[in-house]
């Protein structure tokens, strides 16, 4: 199975993903080598934290593209954001300085510690605009947990969700290894992504997440997280 990883922070000088040129490189190699053809960049959208990053990711995502086209003719790129949620962030999300995945799906996230009550607002704050929210490593919030029927509302609205590989290694923290599962189990989840930021620690891998899913949930339901459902998100489709 080929890969569409829909969540990455490889561009160099952006965020807190890769720090040089050559990393950047380094990271795309292994995503290639672990079996991912088609790759979104999804540097954070933050300003308080990371300024207006717009130009340099576009300048970075230029660089990277060249790269692959050179080095990887069979593999896509793509340029969007990830969200860090904050108050008045909606004029950004509306002006398209946010960029959407697949021009549709806006790929939002939150600190770990994040109450319910705020990721609620938030989430009816987009919804309520028509966005597709697409929400990031949903395993991290344990505000969420017993929160199913909220989430089926939130799909019914549009919502999707997303949950990092690394959930799925022997090293993942407990509680997010069986959230992640658990919402599986549920069909709570859409995409299954590396939020990767570096080489090592955080790397551009899905192939343990694949083995892991296949092996509890069958192989049809790990090609539709890592493959046709995040294909889906990419080419901007609904379902």
């Amino acid at each position: 199975m080929f890969y569409t990883d829909i969540h990455s922070h490889m561009l160099c000088g952006v965020d807190d993903g890769a720090r040089d040129e050559k990393t950047m490189q380094d990271m795309l190699d292994a995503a290639y080598k672990d079996g991912t053809r088609t790759l979104c960049l999804t540097p954070h959208y933050q300003p308080v934290y990371y300024g207006h990053n717009q130009t340099k990711a576009q300048r970075s995502f230029e660089r990277l593209s060249a790269y692959a086209k050179e080095k990887y003719p069979d593999m896509k790129l793509f340029l969007a954001n990830e969200l860090g949620y904050y108050t008045d962030c909606l004029p950004a999300v509306v002006n398209g300085e946010c960029r959407l995945l697949g021009g549709k799906y806006l790929l939002m996230d939150f600190l770990p510690g994040t109450p319910l009550f705020t990721i609620r607002y938030a989430m009816e704050e987009m919804l309520g605009r028509k966005y597709r929210v697409l929400l990031a490593h949903i395993e991290r919030y344990g505000a969420l947990d017993g929160q199913e029927k909220l989430l089926m509302e939130w799909e019914r609205r549009g919502a999707r969700f997303q949950v990092n590989a690394s959930a799925f290694s022997k090293k993942a923290d407990r509680k997010e290894r069986r959230r992640a599962k658990r919402l599986i189990k549920l069909a709570l989840v859409h995409a299954v992504a590396s939020d990767a930021h570096d080489p090592t620690e955080r790397p551009p891998s899905l192939r343990e997440a694949e083995e892991v899913i296949t092996a509890r949930f069958g192989k049809d339901i790990a090609r539709l997280l890592l493959s046709d459902f995040p294909s889906r998100i990419v080419n901007g489709e609904e379902f």
